[in-house]
């Protein structure tokens, strides 16, 4: 079986989220206080679609972009999304954008006084593969169950869930999910390994929890290598049969 490590991954996608269940700020002064802040990131014109009562409270108000479209901010009332695209190979990007995640939100929380109820950081990374299903399911299981049922697959997909204490002040969920997929190029669409991982404070405490400044700098802060030992974790640099 050939033998994949973490050092083979390329990042797809990243982001953080801060949840602000309190939902105690407006369109109008997102726009005009915190916008003008930030529009050294984002200098794309901002999509604003205007309050509606009724409207689902996690659906954005404002989406802000950048020109070369690898950044993306989505601000609804009980959460604020950021989402970062690789457009370059760049060892720095995940350090990168999870410092341009924490100026954000920092920016967002000394400026509109908001509670912040909930922490959340997602990174998905892929490699190229011809036969990833096959792969995964040799890599993550014995080899008794090649001989039947998982000795042709086209897909896998493998969803692991754990709970735990991250950096002393966190109770974290951590998700870790490897499952097949395809990227598609102007030349070809090829077959990828996905690996989604996603951390995040526990919904449950969201309504009692209140994140300062420095707990959202503590948290972004080290996610990073958070994700990269999890990451050696599922696919240690060591090769092994």
């Amino acid at each position: 079986m050939d033998t994949i490590d973490s050092s083979k991954f390329k990042i797809s996608i990243l982001q953080a989220t801060i949840f602000t269940p309190d939902h105690d700020f407006t369109t109008s002064q997102v726009m005009s206080k915190f916008y003008p802040k930030i529009t050294d990131v984002f200098d794309a014109d901002p999509e604003v679609v205007p309050d509606v009562v009724g409207f689902p409270l996690e659906v954005p108000r404002i989406t802000i972009k950048n020109k070369l479209k690898s950044f993306r901010l989505e601000i609804a009332p009980v959460r604020i999304n950021f989402f970062g695209r690789a457009i370059k190979e760049d060892s720095d990007q995940l350090d990168d954008f999870f410092k341009k995640a924490i100026n954000l939100f920092c920016q967002f929380y000394d400026i509109i006084e908001c509670r912040i109820g909930r922490l959340a950081a997602v990174r998905t990374v892929y490699l190229q593969h011809d036969n990833p299903g096959i792969f995964l399911a040799r890599h993550f299981c014995k080899d008794i169950w090649d001989e039947a049922p998982l000795n042709r697959p086209e897909n896998f997909e493998l969803h692991a869930h754990k709970v735990y204490n991250f950096e002393d002040i966190f109770r974290v969920n951590s998700w870790a999910r490897s499952k097949t997929g395809h990227l598609t190029t102007k030349e070809k669409k090829s077959r990828i390994l996905l690996f989604e991982q996603d951390i995040n404070t526990l919904a449950e405490e969201a309504g009692k929890k209140s994140f300062n400044t420095d707990g959202v700098k503590k948290f972004f802060s080290a996610v990073t290598s958070e994700f990269q030992n999890i990451l050696n974790l599922y696919f240690p640099l060591s090769t092994r049969e």
